[in-house]
């Protein structure tokens, strides 16, 4: 695995030196981190989704995750190709990862209306 992110660093300095790769790679998990979530519950004879807050250890965990899964989804001959890709496309939110991200943020907002 460490390979793996050694050829990346250097496939993004071969190819993309004019982007920084930490301000990248902190920007890619800032947008895919979610810190709310949603827990399901038992109303009467429905299930309703409960909004709450996640932790950031739980966050940081979730967004790896759904990075991780883009990642091995796309097929690129070069799995390091892939990671850097999705590092780009998650620093800029048009991952599916941040895609995600909203989609729970949208989702919690909703059911805490509905909650209230």
């Amino acid at each position: 695995m460490e390979t793996i992110f050694k050829k990346g660093f250097l496939f993004w300095i071969k190819n993309l030196n004019q982007q920084n790769f930490d301000s990248t790679l902190k920007t890619a998990f800032i947008n895919t981190t979610p810190v709310v979530g949603v827990k399901t519950a038992r109303k009467g004879s429905k299930n309703i989704y409960v909004p709450t807050r996640l932790t950031s250890r739980r966050g940081k965990f979730l967004s790896a995750k759904w990075m991780s899964s883009n990642i091995l989804a796309k097929k690129k001959n070069k799995i390091y190709e892939s990671i850097v890709e999705e590092l780009i496309e998650s620093s800029s939110k048009k991952s599916t990862s941040a895609k995600k991200r909203d989609e729970l943020h949208k989702l919690a907002e909703e059911n805490l209306v509905n909650f209230k």
